[in-house]
């Protein structure tokens, strides 16, 4: 009797660990990024991810909305601002004016906010979830400062009577709106340099 609920428990728990597997998000990156030469700046600090997540129903499997988007967030934007810039400095703190001329950066590009909301409910038969991204950041140089705001949302649903897996709407919906969120950091924070270096 105590192998039987020792390898029931050893089932639910690999079953609970496998669960993620169903949330597979791959983000792309902008395909004609245009590289910006010369050494610039970056504070992406941890604290500025913002994550709000509000699950109001247990259809659709919502329990495996345990994902890791404070990281996929991070990992998105290195991946882009690594690819955009010729010389590229992450720091853990503001720069200031002198700081950045001292050490010969063209720019300072300051990501005060980025927050990711998700909400998942049930309304009649239908499961809705939605996902709103937000990155407010700030380039700075040249004694300018051009301040960027941009948001992505995307929303998905399903009737919960039919397959309704919420992990597979989050996947879908969560790519195209961090691939939609990258595509307008590209050209703002471009468009930026381009208007600080001017």
């Amino acid at each position: 009797m105590k192998l039987f609920i020792c390898l029931a428990f050893f089932v639910l728990l690999t079953s609970c660990s496998n669960s993620n597997k169903n949330l597979n998000i791959s983000v792309n990156i902008p395909k004609n990024i245009v590289k910006i030469e010369n050494k610039h700046a970056i504070l992406l600090s941890p604290e500025s991810f913002k994550i709000k997540k509000e699950i109001k129903s247990e259809d659709c499997e919502s329990w495996q909305l345990n994902y890791n988007f404070k990281k996929l967030f991070n990992d998105s934007y290195i991946k882009l601002l690594n690819k955009m810039f010729g010389e590229v400095v992450f720091t853990e703190r503001k720069l200031f004016k002198k700081e950045l001329e001292n050490q010969n950066f063209t720019t300072f590009i300051n990501f005060n906010e980025n927050f990711f909301s998700l909400e998942f409910l049930t309304i009649r038969n239908t499961g809705k979830l939605k996902v709103s991204l937000t990155s407010n950041f700030v380039v700075e140089g040249n004694d300018k400062i051009v301040k960027n705001v941009i948001k992505s949302e995307q929303s998905w649903e399903k009737n919960v009577y039919f397959n309704c897996n919420v992990a597979d709407g989050a996947s879908k919906i969560s790519q195209i709106a961090f691939e939609n969120l990258m595509n307008q950091a590209h050209e703002k924070i471009y468009s930026s340099v381009k208007n600080i270096i001017r």
